[in-house]
């Protein structure tokens, strides 16, 4: 499943630990653990030979630290506010709106309940967002970016 996963992914322009393949009730993604495909049901193609029938899902990643919600009422993550972050996800005296418990710091999602990062967030992007709110402001340092600003 993970050789088939790469090369749907490489087809598709998309990270593969952000894809799911479906069949039946059957899900197939590299964190679903292993399923031979020879266990699947196949159905007869036009012209008499076995066809596997799969769906494909594309979803964001999950938000970094997630199911902790360290990442939710920390330092960062609105994109229209001031994150001034003290350093290990702490909000500074000078953040304002920073989105500490009102956005996800690495992605800028306001969805608390969503497990998955807004979408266009690119997994590496989430972790290197939750890395930069993570350390002491630096006015010349990087700045988070997030997947309205790609």
């Amino acid at each position: 499943v993970g050789e088939l996963l790469q090369q749907v992914a490489k087809a598709v322009s998309e990270p593969v630990e952000c894809l799911r393949l479906f069949h039946d009730t059957i899900v197939l993604g590299l964190d679903q653990g292993t399923t031979l495909l020879s266990h699947l049901d196949l159905k007869e193609g036009e012209r008499g030979s076995d066809v596997l029938v799969l769906s494909l899902m594309i979803h964001a990643p999950r938000h970094v630290e997630w199911p902790s919600d360290s990442a939710w009422t920390g330092c960062g993550g609105n994109p229209t506010g001031t994150a001034r972050c003290e350093g290990l996800g702490n909000c500074g005296d000078k953040c304002e709106d920073c989105g500490a418990s009102t956005h996800w710091r690495c992605c800028g999602s306001s969805d608390r309940a969503s497990e998955f990062c807004a979408p266009g967030t690119r997994p590496e992007q989430a972790r290197r967002n939750n890395e930069i709110a993570m350390k002491p402001y630096d006015p010349d340092d990087e700045k988070p970016t997030y997947a309205e600003q790609a």
